[in-house]
């Protein structure tokens, strides 16, 4: 199959000597076009080990520069004694207002927690979705029958698929339903989540997920697509055969955790069509890729 994506020639855009102070790791940002800037918010391992927030700005989509700290969560009883870490933030616009979800990990096992932002500069938290036990939860961006609704990917034992929830809050989740599992033999035979926001198009919701495989005795993240009815994200229209982009290049093989390429953000370039996939390889810096966003949706068909 024909590669679709095309790497910047430049990667990765960024890396640990971008990060004021130093760090171990930089990657999995979430990405978000806001008052004519490309922001990312990604996931920083600080040289405590312990993974932080941290925003970065760009004027272009490729050049970011880091802010001097990371993100200043809001202390607050409720979260702190859950919080160890954080890490994997996404960024969804709902009507105006932006939304970050993101893993929190300490002693009682991972939840995702939810904040809101006006300015990428203050932080307010709102929720927690789900309890211990969910990872890679993406927030659509916009209501679905007139309830919040989030792609999730809950873990019962060694079984972890992708799931839709809803809420009428963004606190209060429910109605849950299962969109895909994982398809033994193919590159998504293990574990698989979502990735980036669901992008709403006119053939249906496109999501952008990762799926796992066991590869030499290695665990190997690759990317794939697929299209989601616009009313009820359960029903899966298609779903691509083939990984949409796979380790490849020696960042993306070798790292903090080879043999990964995992997304939490993409920013859809209105006018050109082309969608700008950000990118974590190996746990260990940021990449970008460009697509056209036709060329995913067809990818999606192609069984």
């Amino acid at each position: 199959m024909k590669e679709i994506f095309t790497r910047h020639s430049g990667n990765p855009i960024i890396t640990t000597d971008d990060i004021p102070g130093g760090c171990r790791s930089v990657f999995n940002p979430g990405a978000v076009f806001f008052n004519g800037k490309y922001i990312l918010m990604m996931t920083v391992r600080s040289m405590d080990n312990l993974p932080k927030l941290w925003v970065a700005t760009s004027c272009d989509g490729i050049n970011f520069k880091a802010e001097d700290h990371p993100v200043d969560l809001p202390k607050d009883e409720r979260y702190s004694k859950y919080e160890f870490c954080n890490y994997d933030p996404r960024i969804t616009k709902i009507d105006g207002e932006y939304y970050v979800t993101y893993a929190i990990s300490g002693f009682f096992g991972c939840r995702i927690g939810i904040l809101k932002t006006a300015d990428f500069q203050k932080f307010e938290r709102v929720s927690f979705v789900h309890e211990v036990g969910n990872h890679n939860v993406v927030l659509f961006p916009e209501k679905i029958r007139g309830m919040y609704a989030c792609l999730d990917r809950p873990q019962h034992g060694s079984i972890m698929n992708m799931w839709v929830s809803y809420s009428p809050d963004l606190i209060h989740w429910g109605e849950s339903d299962a969109v895909i599992i994982s398809r033994e033999g193919f590159w998504d035979g293990g574990k698989i989540g979502a990735g980036i926001p669901p992008i709403k198009t006119p053939k249906g919701w496109l999501e952008i997920y990762h799926g796992v495989r066991e590869s030499g005795g290695s665990p190997m993240y690759q990317l794939g697509c697929i299209l989601m009815d616009l009313e009820d994200p359960s029903k899966v229209i298609a779903r691509g055969r083939y990984p949409i982009l796979y380790p490849k290049e020696t960042h993306e093989l070798t790292g903090f955790i080879p043999n990964v390429v995992f997304t939490a953000g993409a920013i859809l370039e209105e006018k050109t069509g082309k969608l700008k996939l950000y990118y974590g390889a190996c746990d260990q810096c940021i990449c970008l890729a460009t697509a056209k966003l036709d060329d995913i949706i067809e990818a999606c068909y192609q069984e």
